[in-house]
């Protein structure tokens, strides 16, 4: 058990160094180890990290393949934050498709499960999604509300790459309102 779960882990850092190949030829030796220990954990872990290579390589039919089996092994090993996150990337890939309905229902599912079971580590990824929804919809003053309060989180705060991210984003609604002087600011924010 312990080997199979370092082995996830060093599958999962390859996949954030960038070696996809590298990550994807452990990621396939574990699934099959895990599936006979019953370690749905690492399952999980893994199909998310297939789904997280498949997303970097622009695949989203296979990334949406992966995320559903990493969301089914998260549902049976019963892991409530694996499963936000699993709901979460899937909606990602929606986002990625412009397929908004989508995006917004598997946003919904990650926003209301980490409300009732008080996870609110991630919570700033699904309201920034909500804003990426508005956003692709043309309603970029509720997009800015979104983005703010993502910016707010406790997480995001801890987060300067994230904090980039929605002040970015603000700068772009900003734009499209023609607001200038508020996205000339909040495009140095997210410089900074």
């Amino acid at each position: 058990e312990g080997e199979i779960r370092s082995m996830a882990d060093m599958a999962n850092f390859l996949n954030e160094k960038g070696d996809l190949p590298g990550s994807l030829k452990i990621t396939f030796e574990v699934i099959p180890m895990a599936t006979a220990l019953k370690d749905y954990a690492v399952v999980s872990e893994c199909y998310n990290t297939l789904g997280l290579t498949y997303s970097t390589l622009k695949n989203n039919q296979k990334a949406l393949e992966y995320y559903h089996k990493g969301l089914a092994a998260a549902i049976q090993a019963r892991l409530g934050i694996q499963v936000i996150i699993e709901n979460n990337n899937i909606s990602r890939v929606y986002l990625d498709m412009d397929q908004l309905d989508s995006a917004l229902f598997y946003t919904n599912k990650a926003y209301a499960l980490s409300l009732q079971k008080h996870l609110y580590a991630d919570i700033g990824f699904m309201i920034r999604n909500f804003g990426i929804i508005q956003y692709k919809k043309g309603n970029y003053a509720r997009a800015i509300d979104f983005f703010k309060k993502s910016a707010e989180q406790k997480t995001t705060l801890l987060n300067h790459y994230l904090q980039g991210e929605d002040y970015r984003r603000m700068a772009e609604a900003y734009q499209k309102l023609n607001n200038i002087d508020s996205c000339t600011y909040c495009a140095k924010k997210a410089y900074e």
